[in-house]
């Protein structure tokens, strides 16, 4: 979770965050068709100062850009570029949302200790859904279908997050989770 601060305090229908030192970024993990690119767009839409850094595009441009076919995750390169896109972003907004599927914990932990160093506060939620719902998703979206529909059962094979979870079918608003992350 965060620092022990609360940056999305206050009443919720003023769609703003609170004032607190050092910005905030919220990192949006699950599975592929979990909704992360769909939160973060309503998380946006909420809090007019913020913005989001997708390291997707990161990724595809450095593969591109090198030509080469590998999971750019494991690239050191892609994550010290990913939390520089992250870090000036954070320079002006008082919210950073990342939507990513980061599955390997080896992984999600050098990233988190990268964006530590830049000394912001720092909340990782994952989003989950049925089986069902990730598969009909991303088959509907219709872009990258099978890398998504392999990634899922390989997001499945390591440990539990252990970060908060929300399933996006409920009522509950995401920015509540964030807020009791923080």
């Amino acid at each position: 979770g965060g620092v022990g601060m609360n940056p999305l305090k206050g009443d919720p229908s003023e769609r703003r965050l609170a004032t607190v030192g050092a910005p905030l970024i919220i990192w949006l993990n699950g599975m592929p068709g979990s909704g992360k690119t769909t939160v973060a767009k309503l998380l946006s839409n909420r809090y007019p100062q913020s913005t989001v850094v997708d390291p997707e595009v990161i990724g595809v441009r450095m593969l591109a850009e090198k030509g080469i076919d590998v999971d750019y995750q494991y690239l050191a390169e892609w994550q010290i570029e990913t939390c520089r896109a992250i870090e000036l972003a954070a320079r002006s907004a008082s919210l950073v949302i990342v939507p990513m599927t980061l599955y390997d914990p080896a992984v999600r932990h050098s990233i988190a200790e990268l964006i530590r160093q830049l000394r912001k506060q720092y909340c990782e939620v994952e989003l989950v859904a049925e089986l069902s719902q990730l598969r009909s998703r991303v088959i509907a979206r219709g872009s990258a279908v099978n890398w998504c529909l392999e990634s899922i059962p390989r997001f499945s094979e390591f440990p539990d997050l252990d970060v908060p979870m929300v399933n996006n079918e409920d009522s509950r608003d995401i920015a509540d989770t964030v807020r009791e992350a923080a």
